[in-house]
């Protein structure tokens, strides 16, 4: 029920809003910088120790001037409090200088995992420059705060890679999106006085160039969990070293980054229960309020004139105007999620647990574009979530924020799983489902192609496929019922629907797409049961009762013939998968 003129906010939605604009509320989740300690690297109390190093003085000044030089070397982990961070020219065991266990000359010995240093030194930030990907936000960007620490004048720049095969590069619907994020990006940036470079090429080409031509010595981005994004980062950062630039990578992708969320036998684990009861508690035990960072004023810094054609020079929209209708469904920008956000914990979150199944009702959040994109940070989400446990007593409500949570936990597992299985985009975990005679011939292609227009004659499948289509969006519980009819009912690869899914959806995540395909096909991680084959009309007589969703999509059409038998094709996968198994010995002592 919507809150009338003049009437008091509720407590939820009051403690909503107030961490989002930075408030401290009670139970200490504070919504503003780190606690008060010691400045993080390029901040001022660190330049001060430099500049006393270089003075002729006591024993003493030259000292401290050491131990600042060792603290700019190896800072963001001796204390908590400073972001963690990699040094990208040895990878996590390291730089070439420093391997972990080595003593330092000038401080203690190296840890695991440092900045970015060319021979063991820093270079002294000049101009920084502040790279953006996924992390399309202002509020909660770690990167853009520690160029801004600098004090140096920032500049930004986003790369559109021109490789279609990139691990950086999206889908055709989610360019649509990216378009207006974008948009609205710049336009903030302007505001706060930064100015967003906008190109086209590889990245480890064009960031030493744009370094070299605006005078800048230190590259900040948010990294990435996905082991391909992560050797493309690794060749950037040695571009950059040879041009004597460094690059900054900060945590920011997950709740709790893959390094941290091991099992105690240093494994990672294929079960979400078990992940998820970790991960809350691992949660309890690091300073993960300290990434709840405001978005920048503008202070000094004078604004900028935003320029929406240097947007469209990207080339992020497609000549035919099929996205018009596409963008309808969507607002993109940071404000736009977070206004989602604050609705959805005051008024949409109470019936979450027994709504968000059902597809022809608003019973989901809706946040995986901005999620995806990350014009909201999941770490903002899991502040709110449990600022509102706090404050709310009734018990199915708190079901359900505890539902809404799980699922940004199902997220952070998709990005754990991808990072220690990374060739699961393309194959499937449980070697079997490699095997021949596990998937069908489609002769011409014509069941995918029904498929994916939405004639397969099953009307919840077909409903949720123009769905996909027309909005690039598509209800969670349809999704596993069009990828079961897919893999078990027609006998396609998961690898095909999978790559349709990430040309069509506004959301298209690799990391969770695969997650939720393999889990689908019996092939991944905490997967289903391969003989949990979801029926359509079963599940469209349970979730669709009225019928609603159906007409919404598909209007008055005429019937469409069945593709299939579902009952004889059930009956087939389950002895394809039969046969296969028993001829390989798989899962047999």
């Amino acid at each position: 029920m919507r809150r009338r003129a003049g009437q008091p906010p509720r407590g939820r939605t009051a403690a909503v809003r107030a961490l989002r604009h930075g408030a401290r509320l009670p139970g200490g989740l504070p919504g503003t910088r780190p606690p008060a300690g010691p400045a993080p690297p390029g901040g001022r109390s660190l330049r001060r120790a430099s500049r006393g190093a270089g003075r002729q003085g006591s024993d003493r000044s030259a000292a401290a001037g050491r131990a600042g030089r060792a603290g700019r070397r190896h800072a963001g982990t001796g204390d908590a409090r400073w972001p963690l961070q990699r040094c990208t020219v040895g990878g996590i065991r390291g730089c070439r200088r420093h391997p972990p266990g080595r003593p330092d000359p000038g401080g203690p010995a190296a840890p695991a995992r440092t900045r970015a240093c060319r021979g063991g030194t820093q270079a002294r930030p000049v101009n920084p420059l502040v790279w953006f990907r996924r992390d399309l936000r202002l509020q909660d960007n770690p990167a853009l705060d520690a160029a801004l620490a600098t004090g140096k004048p920032v500049h930004a720049v986003y790369v559109r890679p021109d490789d279609p095969a990139s691990p950086l590069a999206e889908g055709e619907a989610a360019r649509c999106y990216l378009h207006h994020s974008l948009l609205s990006l710049q336009r903030r940036l302007a505001a706060a006085g930064v100015k967003l470079q906008l190109c086209r090429g590889k990245p480890a080409v064009l960031l030493p160039a744009l370094c070299r031509q605006l005078g800048a010595r230190a590259v900040y981005c948010n990294r990435i969990v996905d082991p391909r994004i992560e050797r493309l980062d690794d060749a950037t950062a040695q571009c950059l070293e040879a041009d004597g630039a460094c690059l900054y990578r900060h945590d920011d992708d997950c709740l709790l980054m893959p390094e941290a969320g091991l099992k105690a036998d240093g494994t990672p684990y294929r079960v979400f229960t078990p992940f998820w009861r970790n991960l809350r508690l691992r949660m309890t035990e690091t300073p993960w309020q300290a990434r709840l960072l405001p978005a920048p004023a503008k202070g000094r810094r004078l604004a900028t004139v935003a320029d929406p054609q240097a947007v469209q020079t990207l080339g992020l929209l497609p000549a035919h105007p099929w996205h018009e209708e596409l963008l309808q469904h969507w607002e993109a920008g940071e404000p736009r999620a977070l206004d989602r956000l604050d609705h959805f914990l005051a008024e949409g979150v109470a019936h979450y647990e027994t709504e968000r199944d059902y597809p022809d009702r608003d019973g989901t959040s809706r946040l995986s574009p901005a999620l995806h994109f990350g014009e909201i940070a999941a770490v903002r989400v899991h502040a709110l979530i449990l600022q509102a446990l706090e404050s709310e007593a009734d018990a199915g409500v708190r079901r359900s924020l505890q539902r809404f949570h799980s699922e940004i936990g199902w997220r952070d597992f998709a990005r754990h799983v991808l990072h220690a299985f990374p060739d699961t985009v393309t194959r499937s975990l449980a070697p079997l489902f490699e095997r021949p005679g596990m998937w069908l011939p489609d002769p011409g292609g014509r069941g995918l192609r029904a498929w994916q227009r939405g004639e397969t004659g099953c009307e919840l499948v077909d409903a949720g496929m123009r769905q996909l289509w027309r909005s690039g969006w598509m209800h969670n519980r349809v999704r596993m019922v069009a990828a079961s009819f897919l893999t078990k009912n027609l006998g396609i690869h998961w690898r095909e629907g999978a790559h349709w899914f990430r040309r069509c959806l506004v959301d298209a995540d690799d990391a969770s797409n695969t997650l939720g395909w393999q889990w689908v096909a019996g092939c991944g991680t905490d997967a289903a049961p391969y003989f949990r084959i979801f029926n359509p009309d079963t599940q469209a007589r349970r979730y669709d009762p009225h019928g609603r969703y159906r007409r919404q999509w598909l209007g008055e059409r005429t019937p469409v013939p069945p593709l299939v038998d579902l009952r004889l094709s059930r009956a087939r996968a389950l002895e394809r998968y039969r046969q296969t198994r028993d001829s390989t010995g798989y899962g047999q002592d």
